[in-house]
């Protein structure tokens, strides 16, 4: 189990956060579980960029409210050796993908404050957040970018 983990500020930038995650996922393999679940709060950007991009989670739902806590997406992570190593988001190649696939069929980009869009989004049913992407000069906020179940699986894994 990895319970609110977190990193202290002097520490960070040292990959400590992703060691710790994939040093979780390992144990949660080690005792027979095929699948790691969790929640991250939606504002923790940096617990989200680390988890999605780098450790391979997904977004698969939503908590809109937990008491005084805020608003929490759910996240899994399939536990096989090819899911920890092949999951991983790469920046430098989004903006290619996102030239050849088709928005509203392949994927979607939604802004990461836009909590009625990301509502509406997961209502939906067939979208799956897979990358925390930093805001640049197309993007003025950070967006988060959503593959449909189709394009997230390939092999086990995401495509990119």
């Amino acid at each position: 189990y990895t319970i609110r983990l977190a990193v202290a500020e002097e520490l960070s930038g040292n990959n400590l956060g992703f060691q710790l995650m994939v040093y979780s996922c390992l144990l949660a393999m080690e005792n027979g579980s095929q699948v790691k679940r969790g929640i991250i709060q939606c504002a923790n950007y940096r617990s989200l960029y680390i988890n999605l991009n780098r450790v391979g989670w997904t977004c698969d739902g939503l908590e809109s409210h937990i008491t005084d806590l805020g608003s929490f997406f759910h996240i899994a992570l399939p536990l096989n050796p090819y899911s920890l190593i092949s999951n991983q988001i790469n920046p430098t190649k989004i903006p290619s993908y996102i030239q050849k696939k088709e928005r509203g069929k392949d994927f979607e980009l939604i802004s990461a404050h836009d909590f009625e869009g990301i509502q509406r989004l997961f209502a939906e049913n067939r979208w799956r957040i897979a990358a925390f992407l930093k805001k640049d000069t197309v993007f003025k906020e950070p967006p988060l970018l959503a593959l449909s179940d189709d394009e997230l699986t390939y092999r086990g894994s995401k495509r990119f």
